[in-house]
C-alpha cells in the first residue's frame, strides 16, 4: 500500500471518529470542545452543558470529589464545604439531561466533551465534616439543595438523601437534615457518629465523678451494660420514621474513643455538687467538660455522687430541656443506672411523673417515669407490680375511677387485682390507689407517642424564664445495692 493510500485511510478514520464523537454528543449532554471548571475560593463554576436532542434539556450537574458523589446542582456552579486545607482534591462534573442520559458516556478521543475535571487545593479547612458541593435552590434552608432531597424516606448518598425539600427536619428529631448528613457548621461530625436525616436520633454525653464518699472509692462512670440496658427500649420503640424502620437511634458518648471522646471524668475535690441542674457549679463544670459545638444537639448527663450538697435524691432534670443529673450515691447497679438515666431523660423529653401530669404512683401508668416503676421496672404481668426492665408507657392501661373501682378489671381490663387485699373482688370500691390524696379518675399516658425532641435547643446561662426542674425521690431502701 502506498503512502497516498495510507494517508487517505487515516483521513477517513479521523473523519469516522469525528462523526462518532458528534453522534455521541448529539445523544447525550456535552461540552463542545470541553470546558473548564473555574475555582474562586470555595466556589466552583463551569460553562453550561449542551443538549441537542429535540425536547430534551440539561436537568442537573453531578459533582464528584475524589471519586465519591458529593452533590447535585441544577445550575452550573456550586460551593464546596468539608475540605481540609492544604489537601488536593480531584473535582469532576457530569451533566445529566431530562431523558436520564449523562455526559460521562462519551469515550475515546472526545471524552473531554463529557466530563469536566479540576484539582482543588483549599488554603483553609472548612468546619463541616463531609466533603460536599452545594448549588441551586434550597427551599427549606437546611443546606441541602432541593435536587438532592428526593423525599423518598431512604438515604442512599449525598446525591439522594431521601429527605423532604420543604422540611428542614424531615424526621422531626430536632436536628436539621443538613447537620445530620454533612455535619454542623461548627465542626460536629454528626454523620460520623451515626445520625440519619430520615430516622430519629437522640444524643447524650455522660460526664462523671469519682469519689470516696460513704462507701470507699467508686466511680460513677456508666458501664457498657447500663448504657445498653438504657438504650434497648429506644431502639425498639413504637415510633415510626420516614425510612420505614421503627425506633429511636440513641447515640451515647461515655468516652469510648474514636469520635466519642466527649464523655470524661470531671475533676472534683469531693464528688458532690453544691447546687443542682443550672446551678453555678453545674454550669461551670459543664462549660469545662462539654464542647460548645454540642449545644443544641446533645443532652448532657452529669453523674456526681450527690447534688445540693446533702441531698439523697437519685437525680434531677429539666422539663423540656437538655440537662440532667443522675446521682445514685453508692448504689450504681446496672438496673439503677439504666432506669434512672431513662427517667431523667424522660423529663428532658417532656414527660412527668404521671406522664402528662404530676400525679405520681398511678398503678395504671406503666412507665419508668412513675416512681412506682422507676427502680423495679415496668409491669409486664398486669399485677401493678414492677417486674420488668426500662420502658416508657404505650398508654394501653385502662382508666380507673377511684370512686368506683371494679377490682375484676385491674389495670389491663382482664386481670383482676384485689386492691384492698381483703381476698374479695369488689365492684364499686372507693380507694385512693396512688396515695396522693383525694379521689379522682387516674389515667395511663402514651409516653412514646408524646416524645418532645426540641429540648436540646435549650440554652445555658441567662434565660428569660428559669426552666422547670424535677427533683427525684431518694433511692428506695430495697434498691440500695450494687447488684446488677
Amino acid at each position: 500500500m502506498g503512502k497516498t493510500e495510507q494517508s487517505r485511510k487515516s483521513v477517513v478514520r479521523g473523519a469516522l471518529l469525528a462523526i462518532v464523537g458528534l453522534i455521541a454528543a448529539g445523544c447525550v449532554p456535552y461540552w463542545e470542545n470541553g470546558g473548564t471548571i473555574t475555582v474562586n475560593g470555595n466556589n466552583l463554576s463551569w460553562p453550561a452543558a449542551q443538549e441537542d436532542d429535540p425536547g430534551e434539556e440539561i436537568a442537573y450537574y453531578q459533582i464528584w470529589i475524589d471519586g465519591v458523589r458529593a452533590g447535585l446542582t441544577t445550575v452550573p456552579n456550586c460551593t464546596l464545604s468539608g475540605l481540609a486545607g492544604g489537601t488536593s482534591y480531584l473535582i469532576r462534573v457530569r451533566a445529566w439531561d431530562t431523558a436520564g442520559e449523562y455526559s460521562g458516556t462519551i469515550t475515546g478521543q472526545y471524552s473531554f466533551w463529557g466530563v469536566l475535571s479540576e484539582t482543588v487545593t483549599p488554603s483553609g479547612s472548612d468546619p463541616e465534616m463531609v466533603p460536599f458541593c452545594s448549588g441551586g435552590p434550597d427551599s427549606d434552608g437546611d443546606r441541602l439543595p432541593d435536587i438532592v432531597e428526593t423525599n423518598t424516606g431512604s438515604y442512599s448518598s449525598l446525591a439522594s438523601t431521601g429527605t423532604d425539600p420543604n422540611n428542614p427536619d424531615t424526621d422531626g428529631d430536632g436536628i436539621e437534615d443538613g447537620d445530620e448528613t454533612l455535619g454542623t457548621t461548627a465542626g460536629l461530625n454528626l454523620p460520623g457518629m451515626g445520625t440519619s436525616p430520615v430516622h430519629e436520633d437522640l444524643l447524650l454525653e455522660y460526664d462523671w465523678f469519682n469519689d470516696t464518699n460513704d462507701c470507699g472509692w467508686h466511680s460513677h462512670k456508666p458501664t457498657v451494660a447500663a448504657i445498653n440496658a438504657f438504650t434497648a427500649p429506644f431502639t425498639n420503640a413504637p415510633r415510626s420514621n420516614p425510612d420505614g424502620v421503627n425506633g429511636i437511634n440513641v447515640i451515647n458518648d461515655y468516652g469510648q474513643g474514636g469520635l466519642f471522646t466527649g464523655g470524661n471524668q470531671i475533676a472534683d475535690a469531693d464528688g458532690v455538687l453544691i447546687g443542682g441542674v443550672g446551678g453555678a457549679e453545674y454550669l461551670t463544670k459543664k462549660a469545662a467538660n462539654f464542647a460548645s459545638n454540642r449545644n443544641g444537639y446533645f443532652h448532657y448527663v452529669m453523674l456526681p455522687h450527690r447534688y445540693n450538697t446533702t441531698s439523697g435524691s437519685s437525680g434531677q432534670a429539666e422539663i423540656y430541656g437538655d440537662d440532667l443529673i443522675v446521682s445514685l450515691q453508692c448504689f450504681n447497679s446496672t438496673s439503677n443506672v439504666s432506669k434512672t438515666i431513662a427517667h431523667e431523660l424522660g423529663h428532658n423529653l417532656g414527660l412527668r411523673h404521671g406522664g402528662f401530669e404530676n400525679q405520681n404512683y398511678k398503678p395504671n401508668y406503666n412507665s419508668v417515669m412513675n416512681y412506682r416503676f422507676q427502680f423495679p421496672g415496668v409491669d409486664t404481668t398486669c399485677d401493678a407490680l414492677g417486674d420488668g426492665g426500662v420502658d416508657y408507657s404505650i398508654g394501653d392501661r385502662i382508666s380507673i375511677d377511684e370512686n368506683n373501682i371494679n377490682e375484676n378489671f385491674g389495670t389491663c381490663g382482664n386481670v383482676p387485682i384485689d386492691w384492698n387485699n381483703n381476698n374479695v373482688l369488689q365492684n364499686g370500691l372507693v380507694l385512693d390507689l396512688n396515695g396522693q390524696g383525694g379521689l379522682t379518675t387516674i389515667n395511663d399516658h402514651n409516653d412514646w407517642a408524646n416524645i418532645y425532641f426540641l429540648g436540646i435547643g435549650d440554652s445555658d446561662g441567662a434565660r428569660l424564664a428559669a426552666p422547670e426542674l424535677i427533683e427525684e425521690q431518694p433511692i428506695p431502701v430495697e434498691y440500695q445495692n450494687n447488684d446488677e
